[in-house]
């Protein structure tokens, strides 16, 4: 029995070594996974903000469209005026060419363009 006994004493503390070994691995297995839930947690943060951030990208990527749409809305309408304003260039010149005839020198002396002369009358009725 002593044998026996000595045996037990020798599984006992067998055992006991081995919970302590356990407790602590335990221990160090629950710091381990807060962690890992801390950084989860961090992760699943980190996640929600690049989503708003690409939600942010694509809503600032259809303003640059539509602003790049405008410039060239904008662009088309400086076209038209410019070529409204060629046309209104070259009938004015006519109607000028039939109005006052171009001399040879091409150039218009100022008694060419007829004059208004201001009278009392006409200063008058020109203020209102």
């Amino acid at each position: 029995m002593p044998r026996e006994v000595a045996d037990t004493k020798l599984q006992k503390k067998d055992l006991q070594k081995s919970y302590n070994c356990n407790s602590i691995f335990l221990q160090e297995f629950e710091e381990v996974m807060e962690k890992f839930e801390a950084l989860e947690k961090q992760l699943s943060l980190k996640g929600n903000q690049f989503q708003q951030l690409q939600a942010d990208h694509e809503e600032l990527q259809g303003g640059f469209k539509t602003v790049e749409d405008e410039r060239h809305n904008v662009q088309e309408l400086c076209d038209k005026l410019a070529g409204d304003n060629e046309e209104l260039l070259e009938d004015n010149t006519v109607l000028g060419e039939k109005k006052w005839p171009l001399k040879t020198s091409a150039r218009i002396s100022k008694h060419d363009v007829p004059r208004r002369k201001w009278t009392e009358s006409t200063w008058k009725t020109s203020e209102l």
